[in-house]
């Protein structure tokens, strides 16, 4: 039973990052495509994490203090762990929808609780391998040898660390699951938190240069404080450089014992914990006249509450949007050193007005709200079928909701920018209604291509929203639409004025948009009515 239960829940996990079960028969392009493009992910995370700890390695190592490296390492797995897994922790343990299901079952559920807490602790270790693989490699760049038990010993430490990120993921996702269950909009915790995790994150990425510098500079007494403060860092990095046996085993101890305890703690109270009902804030009823609203603005609001309850939707799909309102913040409090340091260049002026409007463009291309919107409706689809109502009008409630959600953000951005920028009525118009244009667009191809690549064999929403062909294919076809005129403008038409071009790219993005409603009114009718 329970090596039944361990399979079923690593084809889950598997499906969570390929997507579909791989067919006997798949397209050989296809499968060589796909791993193509996993070898350049995997390989792109590796360099990236590697080129951070490159210049820390080096000097660290010089002056005696390699173990550092590896410790740093160690405290970035962690921390990246933690924050990639606290979310599955919390809809896997606290939040499980079969849990009614598998208890009714002839399973122990220390089985159940295993299962999950394995699937929790396997994802740590793969974040795990992201970070100190490539901290690893570096350090054994900078040493003058590499003995098979240092390699021995660093494998043993990666598995051990991942064991304290689990026992702290199942912590925080206890605790977010507590707070968001005491919400009335229990999601939004959920939203928040993941833009805050994601802005930190950036944050932290693009001061990496400075915090490498501290750190370097103040090597010997942040070394001391890990020493002290943090046990299990501080053994890490010495079981894997030294290589010592003895910081391998205290490292063991620090890493199993928290786990064993908050794995305990979770087998006394499993049963409580999956059989919990989660309620919400009680709202008092109040006696109000019965509105009534029309079939497009029932639909509208049905795609606007789907979308806002579903937070990896917003946060994969409605990026830009974020972005847009950030970008207008940004421009407001560091508009005029922004101006400055542009119209520093001669002859550069003239180019602002294309570099603003481009910018705000390539944010549009990053909204992509309607490229999953069908595939979400797999198993409502019959539903909406079976209604008195127009495939157009299931299309314009979509549209809309993607509207709803990007434009004000984009406009606003548009109108700061002018305001700071200085621009001409003709400028102020021009780059306000080209992103619009652009956005409405990418509306537009983004339900299109969801009809012709439609996808209702999904286990979990996020393997629509982050994996379906037809979201890749809007997020890149809108870049591309966006790249090929800024290419264009470069290498063929400089000498065309920049409000004359800006015009024509409007024009353009018109045109496409005419053309894929065209389409929806047409045969994206008919296909939709076949699905």
């Amino acid at each position: 039973m329970l090596k039944a239960l361990i399979k079923i829940r690593l084809l889950s996990l598997w499906q969570a990052f390929v997507g579909r079960r791989v067919q006997k028969r798949a397209n050989k392009l296809k499968i060589v495509l796909y791993t193509i493009l996993a070898v350049y992910i995997i390989a792109s995370l590796f360099a990236s994490m590697g080129l951070i700890f490159r210049g820390l390695a080096r000097p660290l190592v010089s002056i005696g203090f390699g173990w550092l490296v590896m410790a740093v390492a160690a405290i970035m797995s962690v921390a990246v762990s933690v924050v990639g897994s606290i979310f599955m922790t919390q809809q896997q343990i606290y939040e499980a929808k079969d849990n009614e299901l598998l208890l009714s079952m002839p399973i122990p559920p220390s089985y159940i609780l295993a299962t999950r807490v394995l699937m929790i602790l396997i994802l740590n270790i793969l974040f795990g391998i992201f970070i100190l693989v490539p901290a690893f490699f570096v350090y054994c760049l900078e040493v003058p040898a590499v003995s098979p038990l240092m390699i021995i010993n660093f494998i043993i430490a990666l598995v051990l660390m991942s064991f304290i990120s689990t026992a702290i993921s199942c912590i925080c996702g206890g605790v977010v699951a507590f707070v968001s269950s005491k919400m009335r909009r229990k999601n939004l915790i959920s939203v928040v938190l993941m833009l805050a995790i994601f802005f930190a994150y950036m944050y932290f990425y693009m001061n990496i240069q400075t915090y490498t510098a501290k750190l370097i500079a103040a090597g010997a007494e942040v070394a001391a404080a890990i020493s002290k403060s943090l046990p299990p860092i501080f053994h890490f990095g010495m079981a894997v450089t030294g290589p010592d046996p003895l910081a391998l085993l205290l490292l063991a101890v620090w890493c199993l014992a928290p786990f064993a305890v908050v794995y305990y703690l979770l087998s006394k109270s499993f049963i409580k914990i999956a059989t919990a009902k989660r309620g919400t804030v009680r709202v008092e009823y109040r006696e109000r006249e019965l509105k009534v609203s029309s079939v497009r603005a029932a639909l509208l609001r049905k795609e606007l509450g789907r979308f806002f309850s579903l937070p990896l939707y917003v946060f994969n799909c409605s990026l830009g949007a974020v972005f847009a309102l950030i970008g207008a913040a940004a421009l407001i409090v560091k508009g005029a050193e922004l101006k400055a340091a542009l119209y520093m260049f001669s002859g550069f002026q003239a180019l602002v007005p294309l570099l603003v409007c481009a910018a705000i463009c390539f944010l549009a291309t990053t909204n992509c709200i309607t490229a999953p919107t069908i595939s979400l409706e797999a198993k409502t689809l019959w539903l909406l079928k079976s209604m008195p109502i127009s495939a157009y009008d299931v299309f314009y409630a979509k549209i809309m909701s993607s509207l709803v959600v990007t434009l004000p953000p984009l406009a606003i951005l548009s109108v700061v920018a002018c305001v700071v920028f200085g621009a001409t009525p003709l400028q102020w118009l021009l780059i306000i209604v080209t992103p619009l244009l652009l956005q409405i667009f990418i509306s537009l191809m983004g339900l299109v291509l969801n009809l012709l690549l439609p996808r209702f064999d999904w286990l979990s929403e996020m393997i629509v929203i982050k994996q379906s062909a037809s979201v890749m294919a809007a997020v890149f076809g809108g870049m591309a639409v966006v790249l090929l005129p800024v290419l264009v403008y470069v290498l063929l038409a400089r000498n065309i004025p920049g409000d004359i071009y800006l015009a024509m790219c409007a024009l353009l993005f018109l045109i496409l948009s005419l053309i894929m409603l065209a389409f929806l009114k047409g045969k994206g009718a008919k296909i939709f009515n076949e699905l």
